[in-house]
């Protein structure tokens, strides 16, 4: 310090030009925003900088930057149109700090490039403004002239990695004494001095002081070149600087020498908001300028609206001299800020000066000298730049000392420019500079430990970790030689070898050698230093790969809390904390804030390093972390892309960070992209560079090899995968241990495949297995237990043991609700799962319920458009779905499509899964033409996606056929089902399952076709199937059991379709509620079997348990429970109870009148039962009116005809064909007939049956000729349909008979008849009255052609059928025994038609009254034989018998008496004749 007038021969330095302007430091905000619709966000611009400017148009905004010279812009820009970066690059990249905002957050996008200062993208303001403050603050702290040093603790801490523009004065001060001062110096600086001055200057040295003081440009220069610490500038001038700096001394010297009395010197200044608020925090701490500072009492301040009057008081040792009006201190001045006063708006600071800086920095000499002895201070000076991250500077300045150097410090010299050298990413020349000091004569034995690790440590960063870790062994080798062994290069050494056990994963000694590192650096350096953070970065960086989060958290805090002591917020140290911290918070999913750490470690590290250094790929790749697990596959995969660009560029091919950046691409490949292919290939490349390169990392290869496992597996090549997951297991097993915990994945890995072969109980031991070596690991994190607990959930699932499933779910979610109180995704994956166990329960209530708590944490943890909201709603949608509710399940299942359209590309197979769903639900709606649109989108993505015999393929091509098939499009429908079955039926493993649920859908298909063997075929090939392959499906089985039950119902194969049914029925009773649906559906086809039985009995029973379940547990489906009521009624009508039967029917109406039907048909079926009821009652006009309701409502449904209507029309024909209204009938029919025609196939029964009716009506009114067409007609029709049809053929067939009868075309009617029988005997032997009917039409031809003996021969037939078929007392028994009694009477047989009477009387005396015509009549015959056999005195008795009943009888006509009586008379005259 010193003080002195101006001397007048002192030469005037004139400014010609000036490198830079004094506007540098001021900062420029430019926010471009098209629609400037931010009116919040300009209010805190506005307060945040004093100049903000906002831009609407690009050109404008562009223009602007371009006329921008000196300040430093900073750009703010919206949206989409961070795109315009890119595209004006050229304009861009001199933008100083770049700010992405997105103000919606589910349209946010992460971009980085490489020629732009991009500081971070954010939709969250708080994160927005916290990093635009931070570049504020850092320019601004980089021009404060003053700077601080918190002095409260620095004698009780080891200082010697401290680094603050306060130490960087106080050394320089000396170090710049260090370089010759001779006539080079000189002439450097008289060369720097010319380029300012109008001539040729003397210049003296000790004039310094009058030559700084009398050149305010000089003043500017040297303040500017210390400010900015350009070494480059200072060395030029360090002649005059030491010159000055000893000036100064000399002066400061003499003045307290001469006096000693203290003195206040004050001193008027401006300073902004920003520099004053430093002053108020930092009181209490010591300071000083950076440069000389230069006290001008007198001088007069510019007016500046922007900036606050202060007033400076700085108590010092000067004595007052009269006429003063400049003080000059020397750079290494303290001063302490006592105090700030403030008064009417007016600011007072005192300052003292003290002498601290000295004391501080023989501080930091002595810490330094404890490490390395020896060091010179010029050397120091360099360490302190490389701790400052000031590697050019550094690295300048080193190699200027170089030129000068002595040869102690020349090893030095050439190991601290390979330190600057290494900073920034040039491995190969650091090591080049390593190498020159391990080669150098002056380097000991000790120090050389120092450049071992070093040149370790490139081979470390180059991936040549054995050759590194040999170097390390040498150094740690020297050190245990020269230091004791809780020194701090022991410490450096071990932590050096435990990071590469990490990276050959070896976490276990990795973390032994780390600690070990750790206990002597905390005992070295007394608990803080930034060696100890050192320690626990690298300590929580292996715990995070262990998951270990908490622990790692635990570590990095502790880290943080030391750096932020010794470093500015800017540093690598601090970027490296935040990279870390963003990681942990990632594996913790809490990815806001771990995106905010990693763009702020990012930001630094470009800006102190460059963009193409490890470092800033390290930054981007947990980017990309985040970014796909926040669902932007296609955007991480991006960033995963310019990592390995990056990487490429820097290292050698092979690596180990290019093979984890292969692989990161390949992960997004394969589950991101779903692309198999392409990351198989990817996959082998990596295991083809780490077996090249990396033969001895066994863990590296290991993974790898499962990695390519989870390819094939996804591939469903089951075999080939297991067969690389053993591979690694037996390289594990070796390199680690059988019990290692490092084994869990690829053991997982096998038990998720044998789970995929259905081998469930192998897959458990594998579980089981891991379980074992989970809970052995005291020190592993219980959060990895609880994944465990899930799978063997999932395992239990399969084997169909709910209750022990959801057993070891609870439990996972117990452990994860401790670990994540906060959320997780772990969280929501244990609720989906046990969500799920009660959906596939049916227990659908309850897996709502778990699949919402999922969605709750779901939208806590994640944006509003992450794809894992997307899968929570899926799961939501299938549930509702499945209880019918389809609106909100289609409400759910579109939400999630919406979020995969805008987080994938268009043939994303993601949103093909999601179209597949939400086809299934419009399926599930009937509405089935949406539901084939969206099968068919989602097919087009999955055959762009996948090979052809890719299982999602084969389900789509199902799935339409079974809309097809819904659609009636049956030929249609099969082909897109056997398509599907040909490529089942070439693969093994899975497909057998898959192929049972094809043959089903055909079987279906052949069902509707009426094609019923080949439908049975399926059906049972199906079952086959399902019971070899799929035994523990009990749901799959009892729907295919169903399946054939019904066919064979249709066949009226009723007994053995009963028995199926109920097959079906028991297992359903196993793993539903009696409550359930589908037993409801069981009952209910039970009921159908024993209504086509006419055990109307037992189905009216199976009906009203149907109901009842409807009713009691189901009452919202109106549908289901107005169809029960149908059926019920139906079977009581059929029971003849038709009061009852009409109550059911009628509820059943009003059901679907109140809540209309899905089905609109039930409604007028409805109606139509209850005309047929009400026809049978004998009400044909009340029947007439239903079946006319019945019309009118069809007419209404299908205004454009349908073949329903027909329907109606021909039930209103039958009511008036009865009535004997035959034109008004006929005139029904044929309108039924137009509408048949219309609307149904050539070959349609229904147009088979208007065609018989039409039929039948003719014939009834003897119009034979007219109608012999129409049953022609109908049954060509029918006979297409055999055996389905053969009733109805029989029918038609015997009808024709008839009319042919009526003809008298005996020929004819007899193959009619013989026809019908022949049919009855193929398809339905059991029909026994039908049976009979054409025996005895055909007997009856017969005996009208007089063939006796043909006639009786078919009589014969029938009493045959009837006598095993019916009870001997059967009426139809005598009836037939009539006939053949008089067909023999005929033939003169009276003997064989005595016997047949008299059976016939046997049976019917049984049944009839005595006076009964039957009686008579069999009586008569008797009597009749015996008068035929000549047996008069018989005869006489029969017919006196005879005639006593008809005397006895009132229905007896007289004349039927006296025809007896006349009978008896002639008897009596034949016998007396006889007589005599």
């Amino acid at each position: 310090m010193t003080k002195r007038k101006l001397s007048s021969e002192i030469p005037m330095i004139v400014k010609r030009s000036f490198p830079e302007d004094d506007n540098d430091e001021q900062i420029i905000i430019i926010c471009f925003h098209p629609n400037n619709e931010i009116e919040d966000m300009k209010k805190q611009l506005n307060q945040m900088n004093d100049h903000v400017v906002f831009h609407t148009e690009l050109e404008s905004c562009i223009s602007f930057i371009q006329s921008i010279k000196h300040e430093k812009i900073f750009l703010i820009i919206f949206d989409s149109y961070a795109c315009e970066l890119v595209s004006h690059i050229d304009i861009f990249q001199q933008v100083h700090s770049i700010f992405i905002f997105y103000t919606k957050p589910e349209d946010f996008k992460y971009l980085f490039h490489e020629q732009l200062n991009i500081i971070g993208v954010y939709h969250r303001l708080d994160f927005f403004y916290s990093a635009l403050e931070e570049q504020i603050s850092l320019i601004a702290e980089q021009f404060f002239q003053w700077t601080f040093y918190d002095q409260t603790n620095f004698l009780k801490r080891d200082i010697s990695k401290q680094s603050s523009d306060f130490l960087w004065m106080q050394l320089f001060h000396d170090a710049i004494s260090y370089f010759p001062h001779d006539e080079q110096a000189k002439e450097d600086m008289m060369n720097i001095f010319r380029l300012y001055a109008d001539e040729k200057s003397e210049y003296q040295s000790n004039d310094a002081i009058q030559w700084y003081l009398n050149n305010s440009f000089l003043q500017k220069l040297i303040t500017k070149s210390l400010q900015r610490k350009d070494i480059d500038q200072l060395y030029q001038l360090r002649y005059f600087l030491v010159d000055l700096i000893e000036n100064l001394t000399r002066e400061h010297q003499q003045l307290i020498q001469f006096h000693r009395e203290s003195c206040v010197i004050y001193q008027q200044m401006k300073l902004s908001k920003r520099e004053l608020n430093d002053f108020k925090q930092k009181q209490g701490q010591i300071m000083f300028m950076k440069g000389f500072l230069l006290v001008k009492q007198d001088i007069l301040l510019p007016q500046r609206s922007d900036l606050i009057d202060v007033h400076l008081e700085i108590k010092c040792n000067l004595k007052e001299y009269q006429n003063k009006n400049e003080v000059l201190f020397d750079l290494n001045t303290t001063f302490q800020l006592e105090n700030i006063e403030e008064n009417d708006q007016k600011f007072l600071i005192r300052l003292t000066e003290v002498n601290h800086g000295q004391m501080i920095k023989e501080k930091y000499l002595t810490d330094t000298h404890r490490q390395i002895d020896k060091l010179s201070i010029p050397i120091i000076f360099s360490k302190l730049m490389c701790d400052m991250n000031e590697w050019n500077q550094s690295r300048e300045y080193l190699q200027y000392l170089l030129i000068h150097s002595n040869e102690q410090d020349l090893p030095w010299i050439e190991y601290f420019i390979g330190e600057t050298f290494y900073e920034i990413g040039q491995l190969n020349k650091a090591r080049l500079c390593y190498d020159r000091a391990m080669k150098t004569n002056q380097i000991r034995l000790q120090d050389s430990a120092v450049v071992l690790s070093a040149i370790g440590k490139v081979l470390f960063s180059q991936g040549k970790y054995e050759e590194a870790y040999d170097f390390y062994q040498q150094a740690l080798a020297i050190q245990k030689d020269f230091y004791p062994s809780h020194h701090a290069h022991i410490a450096t050494s071990l932590e050096n070898i435990g990071l590469v056990f990490g990276r050959r994963l070896q976490y276990d000694q990795a973390l032994d050698f780390l600690q070990q590192a750790l206990e002597i650096r905390e005992k070295y350096y007394e608990h803080f230093h930034v060696d100890i953070a050192i320690s626990l970065d690298s300590i929580s960086e292996i715990l995070a790969k262990q998951e270990k989060c908490d622990q790692a958290l635990e570590y990095q805090e502790r880290a943080m809390s030391i750096f932020k002591e010794y470093y500015q917020s800017n540093h690598t140290y601090i970027a490296l904390l935040l990279f870390r911290n963003g990681y942990i918070l990632y594996l913790q999913e809490i990815f806001e804030e771990a995106l905010n750490f990693n763009q702020q470690a990012l930001t630094i590290m470009k800006n102190l390093r460059s963009s193409g250094h490890p470092d800033v790929a390290y930054a981007l790749t947990n980017i990309a972390y985040i970014r796909y697990e926040q669902g932007m596959h296609e955007e991480s995969l991006q960033l995963y892309q310019q990592v390995l660009a990056l990487l490429i560029q820097y290292y050698s091919s092979d690596h180990l960070d290019i093979v984890q950046a292969l692989i990161n691409i390949d992960h997004t490949l394969l589950y991101g992209k779903e692309n198999s292919e392409q990351a198989l290939d990817f996959f082998q490349k990596s295991l083809a560079m780490l077996e090249r390169s990396y033969p001895s990392c066994h863990a590296h290869i290991a993974n790898n090899l499962n990695l390519i496992g989870n390819v094939l597996r996804k591939q469903t090549k089951f075999d080939q995968a297991l067969e690389i997951y053993n591979r690694a297991l037996k390289i594990q097993e070796d390199y680690y241990s059988p019990e290692h915990i490092e084994l869990v994945d690829t053991l997982t890995n096998i038990w998720h495949t044998l789970s995929c072969q259905e081998k469930v109980d192998q897959a458990l031991l594998f579980c089981q297995r891991i379980l074992t070596i989970q809970q052995n690991n005291s020190l592993l994190d219980p959060i990895n237990i609880s994944y465990t607990f899930n799978s063997i959930g999932n395992l239990m699932e399969k084997k169909k043991e709910f209750t022990q499933a959801i057993q070891f779910h609870q439990q996972a979610l117990t452990i994860q609700q401790k670990c994540f109180p906060l959320g997780h995704s772990t969280i929501i994956a244990t609720l989906e799962f046990i969500g799920t166990l009660f959906k596939n329960q049916c227990q659908y209530d309850q897996a709502l319920e778990y699949y919402k708590q999922a969605l709750d944490i779901n939208v806590k943890c994640f944006p509003s458009n992450h794809v894992q909201l997307a899968s929570n709603f899926i799961l939501i949608g299938s549930v509702l779905s499945t209880q019918e509710k389809f609106s909100e399940a289609l409400d759910f299942q579109n939400r999630a499509l919406v979020i995969r359209e805008r987080n994938y590309p268009s043939d994303h197979v993601f949103i093909a899964h999601t179209l597949t769903h939400v086809a299934r639900t419009l399926f599930n709606q009937k509405t089935y033409h949406q539901a084939l649109e969206s099968y068919q989108r989602a097919i087009s993505i999955y055959e762009k996606c996948y090979l052809s015999d890719h299982i999602d393929i084969i389900s789509n091509l199902n799935n339409i056929g079974d809309v097809l098939y819904r659609l009636d499009k049956y030929d249609e429908a099969l082909t897109y089902h056997q398509q599907a079955l040909a490529i089942q039926e070439k693969q093994n493993e899975t497909a057998p399952i898959d192929m049972a649920r094809t043959l089903n859908h055909i079987g279906h298909i052949f069902n509707s076709q009426k094609k019923f063997d080949e439908s049975l075929h399926s059906y049972h090939r199906a079952l086959e199937i399902g019971e070899t392959f799929d035994s523990l499906n009990y749901q799959a089985i009892s729907t295919m059991l169903c399946n054939i039950a019904d066919v064979l119902c249709k066949q009226r194969n009723y007994i053995q379709a009963f028995d199926y049914q109920q097959r079906a029925l028991n297992i359903q009773k196993t793993i539903y509620s009696l409550s359930d649906v589908n037993i409801a559906e069981s009952l209910h086809s039970i009921g159908h079997i024993r209504y086509g039985q006419n055990m109307f009995d037992e189905s009216l029973d199976f009906y009203q348990q149907e109901l009842k379940i409807y009713e009691e547990n189901h009452a919202s489906n109106f549908e289901n429970v107005a169809l029960s009521c149908r059926y019920v009624g139906t079977s009581l009508i059929q029971l003849k109870k038709y009061r009852e039967g009409l109550k059911y029917l009628c509820r059943a109406v009003q059901i679907f009148e109140e809540n209309p039907s899905s089905d609109c048909e039930n409604l007028p079926v409805c109606l139509c039962a209850i005309g047929n009821a009400l026809l049978e009652q004998g009400n044909p006009n009340e029947a007439l009116h239903y079946h006319q309701r019945a019309l009118v409502t069809r007419q209404e449904l299908y205004p454009s005809g349908h073949m329903c209507i027909g329907t109606s029309l021909a039930n209103i024909g039958n009511i008036l064909s009865d009535q004997k209204n035959y034109d008004e009938a006929f005139d029904m029919y044929e309108q039924a007939l137009v509408i048949y025609e219309k609307f149904c196939l050539s070959d349609d029964l229904e147009l088979s049956i208007c065609l018989n009716n039409m039929g039948i009506l003719l014939n009834e009114q003897d119009k034979y000729d007219q109608a012999l067409p129409f049953y022609y007609r109908a049954l060509a029709i029918q006979e297409k349909h055999l055996p389905y049809s053969y009733t109805t053929v029989v029918n038609t067939l015997m009808d024709i008979g008839r009319i042919k009868v009526k003809q008298s075309n005996f020929d004819g009617a007899h193959d009619d008849f013989s026809r019908a029988v022949a049919l009855l005997r193929e398809y339905d032997p059991l029909n026994h009255s039908e049976l009979t009917i054409g025996l005895e039409w055909i007997a009856s031809i017969w005996i009208r052609k007089r063939c006796y003996h043909r006639a009786i021969e078919y009589l014969e037939q029938c009493l045959h059928i009837k006598e095993a078929s019916l009870s001997p007392e059967h009426l139809s028994i005598a009836g037939t025994l009539s006939d053949l009694a008089q067909v023999n009477r005929t033939r003169h047989e009276y003997q064989l038609s005595l016997i047949y009477e008299m059976k016939c009387y046997s049976i019917i005396e049984k049944v009839f009254s005595p006076d009964h015509y039957n009686i008579i009549h069999s009586l008569s015959n008797i009597a009749q034989c015996y008068e035929d056999l000549n047996e008069r005195q018989i005869a006489l008795k029969y017919y006196q018998q005879i005639l006593t009943i008809c005397e006895q009888s009132e229905s007896v006509s007289d004349f039927e008496i006296f025809t007896v009586i006349d009978k008896i008379d002639q008897l009596l005259t034949q016998i007396n004749e006889e007589s005599v």
